[in-house]
């Protein structure tokens, strides 16, 4: 049974929502007004505080542990959002499973180099048009918008958000 407190909010489940990315597009969808379902598989308390701050920001949300990975917990996971909170209507799949062994070559820039010197990374943001690094914000103001209505009418796009290093 839903909860009237959430009637007519818009629900959106963010997997791996407890620390770092998840949490920065909770922290902004929340601010849009969504219910937020902050999903987190074993971070209690990092998933209270978002939570927590998203409350405190004037907005709704609960956390949901579940393991992503595990289709029967992904059921009820949904089913518990549902029951709290009404359908979900937008879903940032944020968290992963175990990753696949990727040969070096076919790792991108970040990735081959989490360990950059100084030297490396002004090299990299020579070729960045923006001229910065990316934040966990640029990302999280990205799905805020595609979760809006204001982008009702995209869809099956892949959007590269990059400051301009690459043009898809």
């Amino acid at each position: 049974m839903t909860s009237l407190a959430f009637a007519g909010q818009r629900v959106a489940l963010v997997t791996g929502a407890s620390r770092g990315l998840g949490a920065g597009i909770a922290r902004r969808l929340g601010a849009e007004g969504y219910f937020v379902a902050v999903n987190y598989r074993s971070g209690a308390d990092p998933a209270a505080e978002v939570v927590d701050s998203i409350r405190q920001a004037g907005g709704a949300a609960d956390a949901f542990s579940a393991d992503v990975t595990d289709e029967e917990a992904v059921s009820s996971l949904v089913e518990r959002i549902t029951g709290t909170a009404g359908p979900i209507a937008v879903l940032v799949a944020n968290a992963t499973g175990p990753q696949p062994t990727v040969a070096i070559d076919d790792l991108d820039w970040v990735e081959r180099h989490a360990d950059a010197s100084p030297q490396e990374i002004a090299a990299y943001l020579a070729e960045v048009p923006m001229g910065r690094m990316g934040t966990i914000d640029d990302i999280a103001e990205t799905v805020a918008f595609l979760a809006s209505d204001r982008a009702g009418f995209i869809t099956g796009q892949r959007l590269t958000v990059n400051g301009g290093h690459t043009i898809d």
